[in-house]
C-alpha cells in the first residue's frame, strides 16, 4: 500500500477549476480543503477534524499563503508518469496533509474521504466523496 506524492509540474487538469485564496502554501498535486474560518484553501488531511477532511480538491498550481489557487473538484488530472502501480485503485484521503493513499492503509479514527480512482499509470480520476465518518470497527 502507498502514500502518494505527485510532482508539482507534472499535475494538468483536463477539466474546470476552482480557485480560492491560498491559506497555507499548497504544492500543485495536493488535495486541499477549504477552511470554513476564512474560505481559505489548506492542506487536506484524515486524521485530524471533520472539516480538514472535507476535500475541495487536487490543487494545480503552487501558491503561498495569500496567493490565488486553483483546484480540480472532478473529472480526469494528470500526475507522474508512473504514480500508479495498476488501474482501478480507489484512493483516499491519507493522514499526510495533501496526500492521498490507497484505501487499504485507512485506520481506525481517520476521517474517511474518497478521492477517486487511478485510471491509467499516470491519471487520477477525482471523484470526491465525503462520509464525514470516521473507521471504527463495530464491537
Amino acid at each position: 500500500m502507498a502514500t502518494y506524492t505527485f510532482t508539482s509540474g507534472s499535475v494538468l487538469q483536463s477539466g474546470a477549476t476552482q480557485g480560492a485564496l491560498a491559506g497555507e502554501a499548497v504544492n500543485a498535486g495536493e488535495f486541499v480543503y477549504l477552511d470554513p474560518s476564512d474560505g481559505k484553501a489548506r492542506k487536506a488531511e484524515c486524521d485530524a477534524t471533520v472539516d480538514k477532511a472535507k476535500v475541495a480538491g487536487i490543487a494545480v498550481n503552487s501558491a503561498v499563503a495569500g496567493q490565488p489557487i486553483s483546484y480540480v473538484a472532478s473529472g480526469e488530472v494528470t500526475v507522474d508518469a508512473t504514480a500508479f502501480a495498476s488501474t482501478g485503485l480507489l484512493l483516499v484521503l491519507s493522514p499526510t496533509a495533501g496526500k492521498c493513499m490507497d484505501v487499504g492503509d485507512i485506520v481506525d479514527t481517520q476521517f474517511v474521504t474518497v478521492i477517486g480512482w487511478s485510471t491509467a499509470a499516470n491519471k487520477l480520476k477525482i471523484d470526491l466523496a465525503h462520509s464525514g465518518l470516521q473507521r471504527a470497527l463495530n464491537p
